[in-house]
């Protein structure tokens, strides 16, 4: 059993800094993440403010409530539309057939958890309003970065903990590559041993 202390998760300041830094190689030309409480802004690429919906990126970590809280309080306040998706990424490259059944398998599986997840973090209304949406490809990144050119909002959360460094390839992949403005939530703290993950 591991005693060693967990590492801290990474603050809002942190995550900032982390963010002002890649934003500074990818977009000279933006003006920079806000801090708003424990999550940060980055502005995106595209000046459309068409209300379309507002994304929950939502993976298989331990911030789900508090991503989707965020992004339905910001679906209210904009007056559009709730939409939950999972980036499923594990697609097996056997036969024709056995890739056809465990892609539907597997899409049945997601789409029952995504629910779950809807109903465990959200009031039954809003759950029953928010769109679902389950994304096949096997580079998350490039799947919401496309999802942003239709989207007002993408809304994730860092993975890492530990210092700044630690913020998660999608966060990282995804910071001033996004059409829509990105909001990234700081994690969770550590989920003590043997808790359930957020799926």
């Amino acid at each position: 059993m591991d005693t060693s202390p967990a590492s801290p998760p990474v603050r809002a300041g942190e995550l900032a800094a982390a963010v002002r830094d890649l934003l500074r190689t990818r977009r000279p030309d933006c003006g920079g993440p806000v801090i708003a409480g424990d999550a940060v802004l980055v502005p995106g690429r595209s000046p459309r403010s068409a209300a379309i919906s507002v994304v929950a990126a939502l993976d298989d970590d331990a911030n789900p409530g508090r991503v989707l809280g965020f992004a339905a309080v910001e679906a209210v306040r904009r007056g559009v539309p709730l939409r939950a998706v999972h980036v499923c990424t594990r697609l097996g490259r056997p036969s024709e057939r056995a890739r056809r059944l465990g892609h539907d398998r597997m899409m049945t599986d997601a789409d029952h958890l995504l629910s779950q997840v809807l109903y465990d973090h959200l009031p039954a209304d809003r759950a029953d309003a928010a769109e679902r949406e389950i994304l096949y490809d096997d580079e998350p990144v490039r799947a919401l970065i496309d999802l942003s050119r239709t989207s007002s909002l993408l809304v994730l959360a860092a993975r890492g903990s530990g210092g700044a460094a630690a913020i998660g390839s999608t966060v990282r992949g995804l910071i001033g590559r996004t059409y829509c403005p990105l909001v990234v939530l700081t994690p969770a703290a550590p989920a003590a041993p043997g808790a359930p993950p957020g799926w």
